[in-house]
């Protein structure tokens, strides 16, 4: 900077200052990177700092001492350094959801929706197309869709319904279990049984269980589905006798020591042990031997019929009494009895029962209309006799009315037909000059007769000729010419404006007058009108130049005396004359 001194030296620029280039002038101090701006290449003796907008920021400005970049809005954002501008934020559309919020220096993260997949759209807008019918998503995310499951049938049931953010769920069907953790494959349960069949599906409570639903022969089912070998009862009589033992499967030993037999319901007592001879139902054991049994004995079942008697009736009050009898309704077994004491009916009189009476009597009827009226009678009733409370007096008061018979007519009610005439065609000859005119019409049914109604009407398609006319009246008659182009007008040929219009001019020719009332408009004869008409834009050439000037005439000679007279009457020899003079030297004389 600034060359000073004998030797002409220049002083380095001071720290915090920079010159670019030769010369003896000044250091300039260097520039700071304000708000929103950040340094990029460091300053120096020979260099300026340079500055550059931070992430958020744009647009580099500021003042010659401190650069500054603005901000980004609340709407946009820009990612890097640079002195560009700002991005506006995209957002999320259909299907679309925001997974990371927008900053001034990030933009928005859409992610898709469950149900939906695969983000794109436009740069402004993040859409997602959703899951088919047959495919799901649970969460979110871009990724695609997964098809739903399939249960196999029948060993498989839906039991949730598959949805665009749900996979079908699958159980397995009563009988069946599971051969995977989707419930997708099942197999039916099949249970073990020694010396038997083991129960399978629904029967089997677990895959494997011991679980037995028949015994082969020689084996008996437990109470706890196994089998075990079946005792025998020799001697037994089979006939009254049935041979058990406490560990059947109908056979449960009770806390008392008795046994209870489940499908017999019955109870055994102790001393009938398992293996033992047993009584059949209806059997009791004999008095002496075990291997048999008896007819328990049973009463015989019957009704009581109660007799009756009247002992009259009168201001005593008199009684009567009489002997019940019976009916056996179940005869007695084994030893059983039937001689049941029915007893006696006793009766006390009373005071005599007297009944009411009377009659009911119509006084009028009404007579229902068709289509649902009602037919009924209308009755009074006329007591003959009033009763008591020891006989009846639930006859209607005296004089009390109702309504009786009531029947509903569901006939429907007459319907006339109905229709319309149309016109269908018309044939007139002209309106005037004579003739005459007939209209034929279409008769259509719209409604047909019923239940007796009217069915005078023509049928469908019925025709006939109406309002038949004559034309007397003389006709009109218009008057009549024409037009005809009787000659043209050009003023000028070129160069447009009126010079260059041309014209048409017609002239009309009346060739009849109306008559009889016609129009009598037309245009009287002579009468002119202006056609077609345009004009000529096309240049003028350019006129040839005139013709000079001719020399004006030579006058004509004056009229000729009698000496002029005599010459050109003897012209030819006057001529001859002057040869001949000339040719002998001669001059001749001028005679003009």
């Amino acid at each position: 900077m600034t060359l000073t001194g004998i030797y002409n030296k220049c002083p380095a620029c001071a720290a915090g200052h920079y010159k670019t280039s030769s010369g003896n002038g000044g250091c300039t101090a260097h520039t700071a990177c304000g708000t929103g701006a950040q340094q990029s290449v460091a300053p120096s003796a020979s260099a300026n700092r340079v500055c550059i907008c931070s992430a958020g920021y744009h647009t580099l400005g500021g003042t010659a001492a401190t650069n500054t970049c603005t901000a980004c809005s609340g709407t946009s954002y820009k990612t890097g350094t640079g002195n560009g501008g700002c991005t506006a934020h995209t957002t999320c559309g259909t299907g679309a959801q925001q997974s990371v919020a927008p900053s001034t220096t990030a933009n928005r993260v859409c992610h898709c929706s469950a149900g939906h997949h695969t983000l794109g759209g436009t740069t402004a807008t993040n859409t997602c197309s959703t899951c088919s019918s047959t495919s799901y998503k649970t969460g979110t995310g871009n990724g695609g869709c997964t098809a739903h499951r399939v249960c196999s049938s029948p060993s498989a049931y839906e039991s949730g319904i598959p949805t665009t953010t749900a996979n079908r769920v699958c159980a397995c069907s009563g009988g069946y279990y599971a051969l995977n953790a989707q419930g997708t494959q099942c197999s039916k349960k099949v249970c073990g049984c020694t010396s038997g069949t083991g129960a399978q599906g629904t029967t089997c409570p677990t895959n494997g269980a011991n679980k037995c639903v028949s015994c082969d022969s020689g084996y008996t089912l437990m109470s706890d589905n196994t089998c075990s070998p079946t005792p025998s009862c020799n001697g037994c009589d089979h006939a009254t006798t049935e041979c058990i033992w406490s560990g059947g499967r109908d056979i449960f030993r009770m806390s008392n020591g008795h046994y209870f037999n489940r499908r017999r319901l019955r109870m055994y007592h102790r001393w009938e042990t398992p293996g033992r001879c047993m009584c059949k139902p209806g059997y009791v054991a004999h008095a002496w031997d075990v291997t048999k049994c008896v007819i328990r004995p049973v009463d015989c079942k019957y009704t009581v019929n109660t007799c009756s008697c009247s002992p009259g009736c009168d201001v005593t009050v008199p009684t009567c009494t009489c002997d019940n009898t019976y009916t056996v309704t179940v005869a007695a077994v084994g030893t059983g009895s039937c001689s049941p004491n029915v007893g006696q009916s006793t009766y006390s009189g009373s005071v005599c029962p007297l009944y009411c009476s009377g009659a009911w009597h119509t006084y009028a009827s009404a007579v229902g209309g068709c289509g649902g009226g009602w037919s009924e009678d209308y009755q009074i009733y006329k007591r003959t006799a009033n009763g008591n409370a020891e006989g009846d007096d639930s006859c209607p008061g005296h004089n009390t009315y109702r309504t009786a018979n009531r029947v509903k007519n569901n006939n429907g009610c007459p319907v006339d037909c109905a229709g319309s005439w149309a016109y269908s065609s018309t044939t007139c000859p002209p309106a005037c000059g004579g003739g005459s005119c007939a209209q034929t019409q279409i008769y259509t049914r719209t409604t047909q007769n019923a239940h007796g109604g009217d069915n005078s009407c023509p049928q469908t398609n019925a025709a006939r000729e109406v309002n038949p006319e004559t034309h007397g009246n003389t006709c009109a008659v218009n008057c009549a010419g024409s037009w005809a182009e009787t000659s043209n007008s050009y003023p000028g040929n070129c160069g447009g404006g009126w010079q260059g219009m041309w014209f048409k001019i017609n002239t009309y020719t009346r060739t009849s007058d109306a008559a009889n009332g016609g129009d009598d408009t037309c245009p009287a004869t002579g009468d002119i009108s202006v056609g077609d008409s345009g004009t000529n834009n096309n240049a003028c050439p350019t006129p040839a130049p005139p013709p000079p000037t001719p020399p004006p005439p030579t006058p004509p000679p004056p009229t000729p005396g009698i000496i002029q007279k005599i010459i050109a009457k003897n012209h030819g020899n006057i001529r001859n004359i002057r040869s001949r003079g000339r040719g002998r030297g001669g001059r001749g004389r001028n005679l003009n």
